[in-house]
């Protein structure tokens, strides 16, 4: 087993503005906040949260919790804390 195997999961509090003009990903003081251009209503900007941080960081994502809130912590699987704002770095919106 490799380290890499080891690690089971991150934990990443972000902030959502949904009905925003584009998908757009901001770090404010150590705080991300995420622009949508879903609506909440329906679950379409939950679901558009877990859309594009799968295909950003190509890994499964899901909410762990904060469904229901505009501020909600993101459960990424196979990779640190650290690789996942490293990669979010990287991303030009």
């Amino acid at each position: 087993m490799t380290d890499r195997d080891k690690i089971s999961a991150a934990y990443l509090e972000v902030k959502v503005k949904p009905d925003q003009r584009e998908f757009k990903i901001n770090r404010n003081d150590g705080n991300i906040v995420v622009s949508l251009k879903s609506s909440p209503i329906k679950n379409q900007a939950n679901i558009e949260l877990i859309k594009m941080f799968t295909k950003i960081l190509k890994k499964p994502v899901s909410i762990a919790t904060g469904k229901n809130s505009k501020v909600k912590v993101l459960k990424i699987e196979y990779m640190t804390k650290e690789e996942v704002l490293e990669a979010l770095t990287a991303i030009k919106n």
